[in-house]
């Protein structure tokens, strides 16, 4: 097959396997990327996206490695960034996933997933007023964001500022009424109050 023939037969791939992981078709995607990974082993799209695939089933070394691997093809590529990191956070790898935070700071300064994480992974640390900065710019770039609501008033918690807390949570509340663990931990805070 010339260069041209096998250059489209893998552009066709790489489409067909995005198009099956955008639809739910997860092991059909997989199978796919690893045969193109025979062909085409460094790069970075089959490697992040089979890294992605590999957290999604629960197999983190595995998905790190391809991860790590994309991202020294293309350092630059945020999703990949934000998916390492991420799932240094869930080992509780926390210096790492910050790290590889960092670079996507620079990279998208403004971007609220990125700010949201890095939050996450500066609590990991132990950072909570650095945790509390980056949570509340995330809340300017979306106000109504209950998880935000819900991480910031923890981390008041965590800072025994009880009051702040509870009215972070009177605010999660109000956006989602559903969400017993909210009033939980709300009462929570009531409660270090005697109230």
């Amino acid at each position: 097959m010339s260069k041209i023939g096998s250059s489209i037969k893998i552009q066709r791939l790489l489409k067909e396997s995005s198009l099956l992981c955008h639809s739910g078709k997860f092991n059909e995607a997989k199978e796919i990327y690893q045969a193109l990974l025979k062909t085409i082993p460094n790069h970075p799209e089959v490697l992040g996206n089979l890294g992605t695939l590999e957290l999604q089933g629960g197999n983190t070394d595995l998905g790190i490695s391809y991860l790590t691997r994309a991202l020294k093809s293309n350092p630059t590529e945020i999703k990949f960034i934000i998916n390492l990191a991420n799932a240094y956070i869930s080992i509780n790898q926390f210096t790492e996933a910050h790290e590889q935070l960092e670079s996507a700071e620079k990279i998208s300064p403004n971007l609220l997933n990125i700010l949201y994480n890095k939050a996450r992974a500066l609590r990991g640390l132990n950072e909570f007023d650095t945790a509390i900065t980056y949570l509340k710019k995330c809340l300017t770039l979306d106000p109504d964001n209950y998880l935000i609501l819900c991480d910031l008033a923890l981390l008041f918690t965590q800072k025994e500022n009880f009051q702040t807390a509870i009215d972070l949570y009177n605010k999660a509340i109000k956006i989602n009424p559903e969400n017993y663990l909210t009033y939980y931990n709300r009462g929570s805070s009531y409660e270090k109050l005697n109230k």
